[in-house]
């Protein structure tokens, strides 16, 4: 996966180069090259960019052999485990004011979508059922709502919920599988 810090920011992205080892790298939209973030022996995915191209957020089982989320500066210092936990902690996706960060924990035995604010602090549960996988989440570009991919009605389906929690809504609702949201700039669609 990768991500971009908007118009002509930098792309930050998963390759293997290093030895085979999955590392975070950036480039920009102007084809400069590509510069390793994350060097080391462990594994680092899931690249997300803060609104404002200051930060990346993404997973490593750096510390434990678990997956937790990281955050670090756009030119790779200040690499922070936020997680800190036992469990694997991945897909962490940024508030559109870069004050707080969602993502996917599984110290249930499930996927559940879990928010902190951007230094770790304030850890709260998103996710109102723990017989179900929640995973993949997108903040709305407002702010106000998360989409998710859920096997709640027993097939991945896009669902939306309210940014601090609560009901949510299949928007799919179909035969298929559905994964991966992402929203339009503007907020007006999700496309997946």
């Amino acid at each position: 996966g990768g991500a971009f810090g908007g118009t002509n920011g930098p792309i930050v992205f998963v390759s293997f180069r290093n030895n085979g080892q999955p590392d975070i790298w950036k480039t920009d939209a102007a084809g400069d090259p590509a510069v390793a973030l994350t060097s080391n022996s462990s594994q680092n995915f899931y690249p997300a960019i803060s609104s404002d191209s200051s930060q990346v957020a993404f997973a490593s089982d750096r510390t434990n052999g678990n997956f937790q989320v990281f955050k670090m500066n756009i030119d790779g210092s200040g690499q922070t485990n936020l997680s800190n936990n036992t469990c694997d902690e991945i897909e962490p996706s940024w508030s559109p004011d870069s004050s707080q960060v969602v993502f996917v924990s599984t110290c249930t035995g499930r996927s559940q979508l879990m928010k902190m604010k951007a230094d770790g602090s304030n850890r709260t549960t998103l996710s109102t059922s723990d017989t179900v996988n929640d995973t993949q989440p997108a903040w709305s570009p407002d702010g106000t709502e998360i989409a998710f991919t859920s096997d709640r009605t027993g097939k991945s389906q896009i669902f939306v919920m309210p940014a601090g929690g609560g009901a949510a809504t299949d928007l799919s609702n179909n035969a298929f599988s559905d994964t991966k949201p992402n929203w339009k700039p503007d907020g007006s669609t999700l496309a997946f």
